[in-house]
């Protein structure tokens, strides 16, 4: 029988983070520091939110867009200085994943490039290949602060070059990009007549009282700039599947024609539920300042163990320690540690050429499994580093 699948089907593969999840699965005294999820549920009164949406009769197809009062809701919420049309310039998407998928399937032509600065999430680079793009990485290292600069991205730039894509807070470093860095990538942006696709979902949980501009409040962004966002992270809604994009009208618009065609919707009571989020906000504060106390804990923790160097994340939950000094390939040292500590962590050669020598641990998990986990790293690399050097 032939092979019915597609030449670009032939070339997925399951990302890393997938891989170490299946590898995780029946390990005994497992903690996970792997995947990027929030440990919390959902607040009740948002679950509550839902459920009544359900018995309300919210169980119908919405607009390809999403429910009008939850763009509504988006628009006076996200970026409210900027007026984002409910009508036109915002997508409700599943998840921001969704956006992510939408936006580069009706952005890139076949040879397209879009500039990634790494270290960078494992699925960027799939999301943008698929449709024909081309993913052109500007490497960062840990004496940068895991940061690109104008000059970086600049040097990148070809007769090809469509867009920019940033991921500020950054997954897997947790590296945050100031109002100086963005203006300088605003500006480049602006001379190169460059589109920028700004990935903020980790936009909400920043740390020690620091705040960022999102590149489209900078002159002459607003029409040139796709904002990505969602409420999995700072909400705890990963399960619920809600993200938006926010961005000039010719391209949403174009958007939620392709979304009619794919998923047609956003389901109705998870709609209502993020609708609802939206007047909780005091529950991201809350969330803030759990992951700041987490992170100071991890932090700590691993500037004490001997062969490990890391920098302090400013903003998401991940933390991305340099263990070259213990390993020479940290696939292997993730899987071993897997296997005699029974803690999974993600090597950081998924997220890059960038990556490697790294590993990327997601502090999103009780604070007692973080200070178990440092303990069993610490016996780790205590004895690995013998074996290995």
């Amino acid at each position: 029988m032939r092979n019915f699948l597609s030449d670009k089907a032939a070339w997925l593969h399951q990302g890393a983070i997938r891989a170490m999840f299946d590898k995780m699965t029946g390990v005994e005294n497992l903690i996970s520091l792997a995947v990027g999820e929030p440990d919390a549920s959902t607040h009740p009164d948002i679950v509550a939110a839902g459920c009544r949406a359900l018995k309300d009769g919210y169980t119908r197809y919405t607009p390809n867009a999403g429910y009008m009062t939850l763009r509504e809701a988006i628009s006076a919420t996200f970026l409210p200085e900027l007026a984002y049309k409910p009508d036109g310039e915002i997508i409700v998407t599943v998840g921001a994943m969704g956006a992510l998928s939408t936006l580069f399937h009706v952005l890139i032509s076949p040879g397209d490039e879009v500039i990634v600065p790494e270290p960078t999430w494992v699925n960027y680079y799939t999301l943008i290949s698929f449709p024909g793009g081309v993913p052109v990485p500007v490497r960062s290292s840990i004496d940068q602060g895991f940061k690109v600069t104008a000059q970086d991205i600049e040097a990148k730039i070809t007769a090809k070059t469509k867009a920019i894509l940033i991921n500020n807070p950054s997954n897997p470093t947790g590296a945050v990009m100031t109002d100086e860095d963005l203006k300088e990538i605003a500006q480049l942006a602006v001379d190169k007549d460059l589109l920028v696709i700004s990935d903020e979902i980790y936009g909400m949980l920043l740390f020690d009282g620091l705040q960022v501009k999102s590149l489209a409040q900078f002159p002459e962004m607003r029409e040139r700039t796709v904002v990505i966002n969602g409420f999995s992270k700072a909400f705890n809604m990963t399960g619920w599947r809600v993200g938006f994009a926010l961005g000039p009208e010719a391209i949403i618009r174009k958007m939620t024609i392709l979304q009619e065609n794919i998923i047609s919707c956003v389901p109705a009571s998870s709609q209502m539920a993020a609708q609802y989020a939206l007047s909780r906000l005091d529950t991201v504060q809350h969330t803030v300042d759990v992951y700041r106390e987490k992170r100071d804990l991890v932090y700590d923790g691993l500037a004490k163990i001997s062969g490990i160097r890391c920098i302090k994340p400013m903003g998401a939950f991940y933390i991305f320690p340099d263990i070259s000094a213990v390993a020479n390939d940290a696939t292997k040292f993730c899987y071993d540690l897997l296997a005699m500590e029974s803690v999974a962590c993600v090597p950081g050669d998924a997220f890059g050429e960038s990556g490697k020598g790294h590993i990327r641990i997601s502090y999103a998990n009780s604070v007692e499994n973080l200070k178990e986990s440092l303990a069993r790293i610490q016996h780790f690399v205590s004895h690995y580093g013998i074996e290995e050097l």
